[in-house]
């Protein structure tokens, strides 16, 4: 049970995720319009997981199912170092 826990494919993107946007905005709460504005082609790991989750296919990002997607991972804690959490007041997020 716990080596099909670690093999999630869910979990690993989130995980990373979690990490990317930690790493960007440390523990700053944000709404998704202005945390994409502020994220730069620099920060392409970043840009590559956000794209795996919200990316249409002419390149942009849903806002909105970047949003969706992580309220529906709201409160999910991840293992990591420290382990981080998303947290959602109305329309804006915030990654522990």
């Amino acid at each position: 049970m716990f080596e099909c826990m670690l093999d999630d494919p869910d979990r690993e993107q989130l995980g990373h995720m979690l990490h990317c946007w930690h790493n960007r905005f440390e523990n700053e709460p944000i709404m998704i319009r202005d945390a994409l504005k502020r994220i730069g082609f620099d920060e392409e790991a970043f840009l590559d997981v956000i794209r795996d989750i919200a990316g249409e296919k002419d390149g942009s990002i849903n806002k909105t199912r970047l949003g969706w997607w992580l309220k529906r991972h709201e409160g999910r804690v991840v293992d990591g170092h420290p382990p981080r959490t998303i947290k959602m007041v109305p329309r804006i997020f915030l990654i522990k």
